[in-house]
């Protein structure tokens, strides 16, 4: 006997912190649409977020600071 896996959206708990942009809110949104609608949704989502990402400042990679410092240089 299978057991049904529940789906990601659902193991997603109510207290964690929502984007101020309201992420969360499009993502319920596109899961309560039909299988074929929700395809579209996500890919019209998958090219805003890329269009956002490549209009955002671009760093230099000479400067990408050093976040974790190896062990013994602090």
């Amino acid at each position: 006997m299978l057991s049904e896996t529940p789906r990601t959206v659902d193991r997603v708990s109510d207290d964690t912190t929502a984007p101020t942009d309201g992420l969360w809110s499009r993502l319920r949104l596109i899961e309560g649409q039909p299988l074929a609608d929700r395809a579209s949704a996500y890919a019209g989502l998958h090219d805003e977020l890329a269009r956002r990402l490549d209009s955002s400042p671009k760093m230099d990679p000479g400067t990408v600071p050093d976040q974790h410092p190896a062990p013994g240089r602090r």
